[in-house]
């Protein structure tokens, strides 16, 4: 995460994160973990699409619950996963020369898969409390997974973290404008954002009012 907890809490104070229930889409290794922890977050459903690095993660970290899926907005769609050396590339999307070009991606692993909805994975775990916030890092793949979230859930989202490029990184991504939309057809406005070259994060609160600027803090 570009922007820590205390970052996020000092532009938004009216937000209590600890005791959160927290759905993260993109577990990778598990790396927020201790900044959960440290927020007073315990309750969280992650979700990777790696099998490697979810039998890992559960080998470390058994008293987690850690769901194995690739996520978009359509369920059944058979799609290739290529995991890259640097990880930061690695996605069901294919990635556009400008980032092979600027992070030095190689793919290492191929891996067929197939697509699920946030809908259809919840159902299928049976798991059907509400979430207050959603952090989601799949390498151009954000606004997919978020239109198959659960529409019945999404009044109690209070905070939705998500990552966002400036340019075109992966093929048939989306826009920093088309992500706003579709926030704001959940009534989450964008209310704060952290930038390092062509990508960053972005939370989007509900309650703000519509057209106020969002902080921006200084570039990673």
């Amino acid at each position: 995460m570009l922007i820590s907890f205390e970052q996020l809490k000092s532009v938004l104070p009216e937000l209590e994160f600890g005791g959160m229930r927290v759905l993260h889409v993109g577990a990778c290794k598990l790396e927020e973990l201790p900044l959960y922890q440290k927020a007073g977050i315990s309750d969280i459903v992650w979700i990777e699409a790696r099998k490697d690095e979810v039998q890992e993660m559960r080998r470390r970290h058994p008293d987690q619950k850690i769901l194995c899926a690739c996520v978009s907005n359509v369920t059944g769609q058979p799609v290739t996963f290529e995991t890259h050396k640097n990880v930061m590339c690695s996605s069901a999307l294919r990635i556009t020369d400008l980032k092979r070009r600027v992070y030095k991606a190689t793919v290492v692993k191929a891996e067929p898969m197939t697509t699920i909805t946030l809908t259809d994975l919840l159902a299928r775990y049976k798991i059907e409390r509400p979430f207050q916030m959603l952090n989601v890092d799949i390498q151009g793949s954000e606004l997919a997974a978020l239109q198959g979230f659960p529409e019945k859930l999404w009044p109690e989202v209070q905070i939705v973290y998500v990552e966002l490029n400036r340019q075109a990184l992966y093929a048939g991504s989306f826009t920093e404008a088309e992500m706003d939309a579709f926030m704001a057809t959940k009534g989450l406005y964008r209310a704060c954002e952290r930038w390092c070259h062509l990508f960053g994060d972005a939370a989007y609160v509900r309650g703000r009012a519509p057209g106020q600027p969002s902080h921006v803090f200084p570039p990673a």
